[in-house]
């Protein structure tokens, strides 16, 4: 098995992906600012889509979160 490395050395563990959200609101202030219902969110992962650049190449997210151009790590066996 081999895995992914980002060019900073840290393992690469997953795809940065878009994915659809509805975030609950329990209300509107005077301005028209939704107030969110505490961390109540419903996220749609079969319709999310992996994160690509212009060029069609897909970005990747290291072990701190960073993104990654796929073209820009290596592998390596393990």
């Amino acid at each position: 098995m081999r895995q992914l490395y980002a060019p900073n050395g840290k393992k690469i563990v997953g795809t940065s992906d878009l994915a659809p959200v509805t975030s609950y609101v329990c209300g509107w202030d005077d301005d028209g600012i939704p107030i969110y219902a505490g961390d109540e969110a419903k996220v749609y992962l079969d319709a999310s889509e992996t994160r690509k650049n212009e060029a069609g190449v897909m970005y990747v997210v290291d072990s701190s979160g960073a993104d990654h151009l796929i073209s820009e790590c290596c592998f390596r066996d393990v």
